[in-house]
C-alpha cells in the first residue's frame, strides 16, 4: 500500500491557490519565529481551558478521556496520557527552540493554537509535506459524502462516509479529492474478513485520492448511490480540516468496525468546526455522522448521484411490465421511435441504455446511437427531464441503527420473557422507508429468554445475518437472497428446542405486486453443529411484506424444511408479525409463530416494545 502522499502525488492533481492570511507568513518566514514566553502561553491555554475545547479534543481524537488513536507517535507528552499534558507539551514543542519538527508533524494543532492564543505566527508553509499538499489540493468547498450500504463488503455494511475537498486553482481548473479512512477488503477468506473487521481489527489506511475515481467506483463498479452534503464552513475551519488530514497521514491505526472506522475519522474532522460532538451509542456509523452534521446545521444543500441500475429502477417505479419490456426492447434493437414522446419512457431508456452498455450487453456504437437519438427526442418534447427524488430516501431521515426490545408472551404453553438486542442495524419488520427495497442486516444480535420456571438463557446469537428483497424488474432483473451464521433455536422431530450453531442461506425472487406489497419466495439450506455433531438442512420459503398506513407493517412467512437434526422429518412453520410505530423511534410488535410436523407442534406468541437509537 503506498503512503498517503505518494498515492495522492500519482494522481497529477492541480495546484491550490493558498489564500493569504490563513497561514500567515510575516518576516518570521525568513528564519525562526520569535521565541515567546512558553510559560505564559501554557498559562493562557490553561486559563482559557483549551484542554476541554471540542476542537482540541477532536484534534487528538479523544472523547470521554479516552484516546482512539493508539499510535504513540501521534502524541508529544510523556508518561500517562492526558489532554492537558498533551496541550502543554504541544505548546512547548511548537514554540520551543526546535519547533520546526513539531510544526511539520502537527500543522493543524499549530494553526489552531496560534489563533486561540494569539501566539507568534509559525511558518507552516515551509514544511515540505504541507507545501506539497497546499500546492496540490483545494479547500474552497468541503462536502460530507455518503456512499450507500453495500452487503458485498463487511466494512461497508452500513455505508461509507468520507470528505470531499474541491475548488478552483489559479489556472481556473476544477479540482476535487476524497479523504477517507478504510481497510483493504480484497480477500476470498470471507469469515476471516468478518472476524477481523468486527473483533480483532485490520490494518487501516488514510488516503487522499482523486474524487472522480472514487465516484466512478461506487456508481459504476459497485452500483451504489452517493450523496454529497455541502458543509457550511468558513475558510479557517476548512483549512484546519485540510491540515489535520496531514497529521493523520503517517498514523499507524487499526480499522475496527465496532470501534475506530471511517465514520469515526470523519466525525472528528467535522467536529473541528467547533460543533458539540455527541458520541453515538456503542460506535459511530456513517449515518451517525450525517445526523451529527444535520443537527449542528452544517448542511446547506445535497446532491445525489444515482448509479445506472438504481436510476432505471427509480424511473420505472410503478411502470407496467409491458412498458418496461418496451423500454428494454427499444434499447437493445435501437428502435427508440417505438417509445413515442413519453418523457418518462425516454428517460428510462436513457438510463437503461447506459446500464446495459456498462453490463457489456450492448455494443458501444449502438449505445452511442441510442444516446443521441433519445436525447434528441427528449429535447423535442420540451419536458423537464430532471428526476424528482423521494426525500424519504435521504439517509439522514432514517431511524436509529441500533435497537433493543422487551418481549412478553407464551412459548410452548409456558409464559416467557425475552430481551432482544441488535447493535446493527435493522430488521425486515422495521420501517425501512429510507431504502428503495426491503432489507435486513443483523450484526452481533442476540436474544435472552426466561421460559416458565427456568433460568434466563441465551437463545440466539447472530454473528452476521442479511436479507435483501429486491423486486424483480424487466429492465434490471434482480435476485433476492439471505445469509446468516450464528447460534439459533430450532425444533427437532419431537418439537423440543435445540440450540445449534447454524449457517444458512437462500436465493429467490421478489415481486412488487402493488406499491406497498411485496411477495417473495426462496429456496435454500445450510448446515449446523449440535453437540459437536454436524447436520444439514434444506428449506423453501414464501413470504409477504405489506407496508400499511399509520406506521403499520405486516410481515408473513411460511417455511417448509428438512433437517437431519430432525431425523429427516419435514416440518413447517408459519410466522406473522404486525408492527406499529408509536413514536419516532419506538414501536410495538405482535408476533405469532406456529411450527409443526406430522407428530407435534409448537406455538408461541409475543407482544414486544422496541426502542431504536
Amino acid at each position: 500500500m503506498t503512503d498517503f502522499f505518494r498515492l495522492w502525488g500519482k494522481a497529477a492533481l492541480a495546484p491550490l491557490f493558498f489564500a493569504a492570511g490563513l497561514i500567515s507568513c510575516p518576516s518570521a518566514c525568513a528564519g525562526a519565529p520569535t521565541s515567546p514566553d512558553l510559560e505564559q502561553l501554557q498559562s493562557s491555554a490553561q486559563a482559557h481551558h483549551l484542554e476541554d475545547d471540542q476542537v482540541w479534543l477532536s484534534l487528538l481524537h479523544v472523547e470521554h478521556g479516552k484516546r482512539h488513536i493508539v499510535d504513540n507517535a501521534f502524541f508529544l507528552s510523556d508518561g500517562k496520557f492526558s489532554v492537558r499534558e498533551e496541550l502543554r507539551a504541544t505548546i512547548a514543542a511548537l514554540w520551543g527552540k526546535h519547533s520546526q519538527e513539531a510544526l511539520c508533524r502537527f500543522p493543524a494543532r499549530a494553526l489552531w493554537l496560534q489563533e486561540k492564543l494569539r501566539a507568534p505566527a509559525l511558518p507552516i508553509e515551509q514544511c515540505p509535506d504541507v507545501n506539497e499538499f497546499l500546492q496540490n489540493a483545494s479547500d474552497d468547498h468541503i462536502d460530507l459524502v455518503f456512499a450507500a450500504d453495500s452487503l458485498s463488503s463487511p466494512s461497508s455494511f452500513l455505508g461509507h462516509s468520507f470528505l470531499k475537498f474541491s475548488g478552483t486553482n489559479l489556472k481556473g481548473d476544477e479540482t476535487s479529492h476524497a479523504v477517507s479512512f478504510y481497510t483493504d477488503t480484497r480477500t476470498k477468506n470471507y469469515p476471516k474478513l468478518i472476524v477481523e473487521s468486527f473483533v480483532t481489527g485490520r490494518k487501516g489506511y488514510f488516503a487522499l485520492t482523486p474524487y472522480n475515481s472514487n465516484l466512478e467506483l461506487y456508481l459504476r463498479g459497485e452500483q451504489r448511490k452517493v450523496w454529497e452534503y455541502h458543509l457550511k464552513l468558513d475558510a479557517f475551519q476548512r483549512r484546519l480540516m485540510v491540515l489535520h488530514t496531514l497529521e493523520l497521514k503517517n498514523v499507524q491505526q487499526t480499522y475496527l468496525y465496532v470501534g475506530y472506522n471511517c465514520a469515526t475519522v470523519v466525525r472528528f474532522l467535522i467536529q473541528l468546526s467547533g460543533i458539540k460532538g455527541q458520541s453515538p451509542p456503542l460506535w459511530t456509523t456513517p449515518k451517525d455522522v450525517l445526523r451529527t452534521a444535520e443537527r449542528a446545521g452544517l448542511i446547506d444543500k445535497v446532491q445525489v448521484h444515482y448509479p445506472d441500475r438504481a436510476l432505471v429502477r427509480a424511473l420505472s417505479e410503478g411502470m407496467s411490465k409491458r412498458n418496461q419490456t418496451l423500454v428494454l426492447n427499444s434499447v437493445l434493437t435501437g428502435n427508440v421511435e417505438m417509445l413515442g414522446d413519453d418523457p418518462r419512457l425516454l428517460q428510462s431508456a436513457l438510463a437503461e441504455n447506459s446500464y446495459v452498455q456498462e453490463s457489456k450487453r450492448l455494443d458501444p456504437l449502438r449505445a452511442q446511437q441510442n444516446l443521441e437519438r433519445l436525447n434528441a427526442r427528449l429535447n423535442a418534447t420540451g419536458s423537464d427531464s430532471s428526476l424528482s427524488l423521494n426525500p424519504a430516501i435521504d439517509p439522514r431521515k432514517g431511524d436509529g441503527e441500533r435497537q433493543i426490545s422487551l418481549q412478553a408472551g407464551i412459548d410452548g404453553g409456558l409464559p416467557a420473557l425475552r430481551l432482544a438486542w441488535l447493535p446493527a442495524s435493522h430488521l425486515i419488520t422495521d420501517n425501512n422507508g429510507s431504502s428503495s427495497h426491503e432489507t435486513e442486516l443483523k450484526l452481533l444480535s442476540g436474544v435472552i429468554e426466561k421460559r416458565g420456571s427456568g433460568r434466563p438463557a441465551l437463545r440466539q446469537l447472530t454473528i452476521f445475518g442479511m436479507t435483501t428483497l429486491l423486486p424483480q424488474n424487466a429492465l434490471t432483473g434482480g435476485l433476492s437472497g439471505r445469509f446468516s451464521f450464528g447460534m439459533d433455536t430450532q425444533m427437532d422431530a419431537a418439537m423440543h428446542r435445540r440450540h445449534p450453531f447454524v449457517v444458512d442461506g437462500g436465493v429467490g425472487l421478489t415481486k412488487r405486486i402493488m406499491p406497498d406489497i411485496d411477495i417473495y419466495s426462496m429456496i435454500g439450506g445450510g448446515g449446523g453443529l449440535l453437540n459437536f455433531k454436524p447436520y444439514v438442512h434444506a428449506n423453501v420459503q414464501i413470504g409477504a411484506v405489506i407496508r400499511e398506513i399509520w406506521g403499520m407493517k405486516t410481515v408473513a412467512l411460511w417455511t417448509s424444511s428438512l433437517s437431519t437434526m430432525a431425523s429427516g422429518v419435514r416440518s413447517n412453520s408459519f410466522e406473522i408479525v404486525q408492527s406499529k410505530r408509536i413514536g419516532k423511534n419506538i414501536s410495538m410488535e405482535l408476533n405469532y409463530k406456529n411450527t409443526f410436523n406430522a407428530n407435534a407442534k409448537n406455538e408461541c406468541a409475543f407482544l414486544s416494545v422496541k426502542r431504536r437509537f
